[in-house]
């Protein structure tokens, strides 16, 4: 597959793999029509448009495209825009938040919560937060510091 700097583009066979992985976790069934593109365990997405030019592949790309997940054997992880680009078409594996567990999701707390172990997608109402992994007991915060607010009590 061509390299755009660091960056390798996904094969045809690897969207597809990508996009069954996410049929398989989160129910998500619609198709994208962009240009995804790998390094190491991060997914980022970018408009098609970035293949035709060709003078971009001679050089040393530092950034491109859009990080919307992270990969591993076992699950993806979407990060907060990941969540906002696929979460509308999610059938499963959403979790809801309340008022409360959003302000302290939001803080970069974990939220207690009884459910089965794995990874979901967080919303708050209309807005989708990125996903979490779940223990069972808890969901782990994964909203990175410099995205974090502090709420003061009015």
């Amino acid at each position: 597959m061509p390299k755009l700097g660091k960056y390798e583009v996904l094969s045809e066979k690897e969207v597809k793999e990508f996009h069954s992985r996410l049929r398989l976790q989160f129910g998500i069934e619609a198709k994208f029509d962009f240009v995804l593109l790998k390094r190491k365990n991060r997914i980022l997405i970018a408009n098609k448009e970035i293949l035709k030019n060709k003078k971009l592949f001679k050089l040393n790309v530092q950034r491109a495209g859009l990080y919307i997940a992270k990969v591993d054997e076992k699950s993806i992880k979407l990060s907060i825009e990941g969540s906002q680009i696929f979460g509308k078409y999610a059938k499963k594996n959403i979790v809801e938040l309340n008022e409360e567990e959003f302000k302290k999701w939001m803080q970069g707390l974990d939220i207690r919560k009884s459910l089965a172990k794995g990874v979901y997608i967080v919303k708050y109402k209309e807005h989708y937060l990125g996903t979490t992994t779940s223990d069972g007991k808890r969901l782990m915060n994964r909203v990175p510091k410099e995205r974090r607010f502090s709420l003061s009590e009015s």
